[in-house]
């Protein structure tokens, strides 16, 4: 179920992007989001997400949703708290876990900050709707998956089985329950308290104060989260922590970005262009003496490491043969970048990929990926049985050589393993280097494989420079 869900929230979020939808109309398909559309029917909405799951001819989730519910199904949101605090880090780019407790000195936000913030999420529900119950429970009935089938994960593979089919099933859903006879007040951060019970869904005030905040929150942390993408460094840094006491490093240029993408329509591609036809983005990473110490100013680029899904695909494609290449640029799915960490296959998270620092997914920081070089990664660089494994294995690019009828000139074996490794030729001085070690193997392959391996363990191949 996994697997089928990331690859909806996926192809919605791709949708959108290529269609060139502002940030602002994503954000409200997703802050909004209820499985059922209002008046529908809980059979309709079962009949209807087994469409999309069926194993003949789906139906196009992405274009025929309007909203996305998965951002509310996740099991690790599900409590107010929960959802509070995951909501302040994805779309206000703000810490508010140190509010749960107490007020940090640091810090602009009160425990009474949080908990009046907090008021708007009671409401947003995961599982079977009151008025679903019915049709809920005989749907379980009539497909005769026992209840008390040995756990939860053999019944949830039961019912996607039947799913894969196109039949319904008892999809648990996203809803709003309805507000208690007392009142129920509710704070914006900043900002003034709310009456929820005059809304039928606590989140309208709340999407209409992201679009209309002087502070402007939602636009401020996407703009900062993109710069960081590009530049390893945000304007204001950690990229979630926009608070008074951690100022942006140069405000002026923040706010004209912001005040841009804004006018702009929240237009995401304006946004990308903005920022790499800029001087700052095109600066080399070399340095000179004036900004050879500077770390947050973006006078020069700064060298980082591969994230670690790009850095294991980069490997992967680097020792592979020509056809696998081929189906890597063609098919998203057999790339590490492409596969969801919590899917059902073996090692989904595989060891490779947790050296690279990929995140498990357990909190809300975006510091949970790590990007920092490690000890582990050189080592796995220089010796790791699987990375020996994708150098010497029996249909990757060196045994493509070997077994070729006509293998190409020493030259061109060694500009073929530059480009593949640092998409660059050899200089003279790397050419003769690689000649004279070719020429001493005894072996022309095993010395190739030697060069390849050498290739790999450069700072050029796993940093983005």
């Amino acid at each position: 179920m996994a697997q089928t869900t990331a690859a909806q929230w996926q192809a919605w979020i791709k949708h959108r992007v290529e269609t060139n939808q502002g940030w602002d109309d994503i954000v409200r398909g997703i802050v909004l989001a209820q499985s059922r559309e209002p008046g529908q029917p809980y059979a309709s909405f079962a009949s209807r997400s087994s469409t999309y799951t069926r194993r003949a001819n789906p139906a196009d989730f992405a274009a025929e949703q309007e909203f996305l519910p998965h951002y509310w199904y996740r099991s690790n949101i599900g409590q107010p708290t929960d959802k509070a605090l995951a909501f302040g880090y994805t779309f206000l780019g703000v810490r508010l876990q140190c509010a749960q407790c107490h007020k940090h000195p640091f810090d602009q936000w009160s425990k009474q900050d949080f908990e009046q913030f907090t008021e708007f999420f009671t409401r947003i529900k995961t599982g079977t709707a009151p008025d679903a119950k019915i049709h809920h429970d005989t749907l379980m009935k009539s497909l005769g998956v026992p209840a008390k089938l040995n756990t939860a994960a053999l019944r949830r593979q039961s019912y996607m089985r039947i799913a894969a089919e196109g039949r319904p099933i008892p999809w648990n859903e996203v809803y709003i329950d309805t507000p208690s006879a007392k009142p129920q007040m509710a704070k914006l951060l900043g900002g003034i308290e709310i009456e929820l019970n005059n809304y039928t869904d606590p989140r309208v005030p709340l999407m209409d104060w992201l679009l209309n905040d002087p502070n402007h929150y939602l636009a401020k942390a996407f703009v900062n989260r993109i710069w960081a993408n590009y530049f390893h460094q945000g304007i204001i840094h950690p990229t979630d922590d926009l608070n008074l006491a951690n100022p942006p490093s140069n405000g002026p240029l923040l706010d004209y970005l912001v005040d841009g993408f804004i006018e702009q329509g929240y237009d995401v591609k304006w946004l990308h262009r903005e920022i790499v036809s800029s001087d700052a983005y095109q600066r080399s990473w070399k340095p000179n003496a004036t900004n050879q110490l500077d770390e947050r100013n973006f006078s020069r680029a700064l060298p980082r490491r591969l994230p670690a899904e790009v850095a294991v695909d980069a490997i992967v494609q680097a020792t592979s043969s020509t056809a696998t290449i081929s189906n890597y640029s063609k098919n998203m799915a057999v790339r590490k970048i492409g596969q969801h960490p919590r899917s059902y296959q073996a090692r989904a998270i595989d060891f490779s990929l947790l050296i690279f620092g990929k995140p498990l997914r357990t909190t809300n920081c975006d510091c949970e990926r790590q990007e920092e070089p490690t000890l582990l990664q050189s080592l796995y660089l220089r010796n790791d049985q699987e990375l020996i494994a994708n150098l010497s294995r029996s249909d990757g690019w060196l045994a493509e050589l070997e077994k070729s009828k006509t293998p190409p000139e020493m030259d061109t074996m060694i500009r073929l393993a530059y480009l593949r490794t640092l998409s660059r030729n050899p200089t003279p001085k790397e050419l003769e280097d690689c000649r004279d070690h070719l020429s001493a193997s005894e072996d022309r392959f095993d010395g190739m494989q030697d060069i390849l391996w050498a290739l790999l363990n450069t700072q050029e191949f796993i940093t983005n420079h």
